[in-house]
């Protein structure tokens, strides 16, 4: 039995000094950029794989305790991130930012949709031609915040050498936070069923099942929408911000919620 635990030690401390050693050799190859620290957060990049022409990328922010930051919208009060890529042979302007599942926060201050202690954001551009070196500069503005928010500016340098990149030990590291991105589904195979919209700007959502999590809902002017009631077949919201028009029969509400374990995101008129 003694013996069986020695080696198992033994086998626990090879395995975690070999990962570490990738770790390092990745971040000598450019595969995961250097720790960018603020006072209340650090953040750095990590390339997950590359095919011919895309490139999938990591960003993990670790938060201190009691602070926050931000979905890609952030609810009443906050600041939305954003992402920045300039470098050589890269697409500059193909950009995908995919944000894990948010929680919602609500104090004296409002309401804020986000994450603490640590997420991953999963982005995804593409080189211009996959047999030469590439180097990737990524800008990411975010903020942490608790009673107040501090913007926050971190720039990651990567580098990829031609060819494709099997699957980094990054991605196999950051896999569980992947599974956390909303899958996109129709309206069809949901259980929010319509959506309408009354004369005094509250927005309704009939559903066919009650839920038991959080929905977050966007639109293309960023109005928040905060909720007002639920029960088993509707949830209710009030919608704040710019004034309703008739941007609503031409542009989809942007829906996402969970169920079961599991995030879905879709896309509805209103009636």
């Amino acid at each position: 039995m003694r013996i069986l635990l020695v080696t198992i030690g033994v086998l626990l401390s090879f395995t975690s000094s070999f990962l570490g050693f990738i770790s390092m050799a990745s971040a000598q190859n450019g595969l995961i950029s250097d720790w960018q620290l603020s006072e209340f957060s650090g953040a750095r990049a990590h390339i997950l794989q590359a095919d011919a022409q895309k490139i999938s990328i990591a960003i993990e922010i670790n938060i201190s305790k009691n602070y926050k930051t931000y979905w890609k919208s952030s609810g009443s009060t906050g600041i939305a991130p954003i992402v920045v890529i300039t470098g050589t042979n890269v697409n500059a302007d193909v950009i995908t930012l995919n944000f894990p599942h948010p929680g919602k926060f609500i104090n004296k201050y409002g309401e804020t949709w986000g994450y603490k202690d640590r997420t991953i954001l999963f982005v995804e551009t593409s080189r211009k031609a996959e047999d030469k070196q590439t180097k990737l500069e990524l800008q990411l503005h975010y903020a942490v915040c608790d009673v107040i928010c501090l913007p926050v500016s971190a720039q990651f340098n990567l580098g990829l050498n031609g060819g494709k990149l099997a699957k980094t030990s990054s991605y196999i590291e950051f896999y569980g936070y992947s599974s956390k991105i909303p899958k996109h589904i129709p309206q069809a195979e949901t259980i929010i069923k319509s959506a309408s919209i009354d004369k005094n700007n509250i927005l309704t959502l009939n559903i066919s099942e009650a839920l038991t999590n959080d929905v977050f809902i966007t639109d293309v002017k960023k109005r928040f929408y905060q909720v007002r009631s639920t029960n088993p077949k509707q949830l209710k919201y009030n919608i704040l911000g710019v004034t309703i028009d008739d941007d609503y029969k031409n542009n989809p509400l942007n829906i996402q919620y969970a169920q079961s374990g599991k995030s879905y995101k879709l896309e509805i008129m209103v009636d």
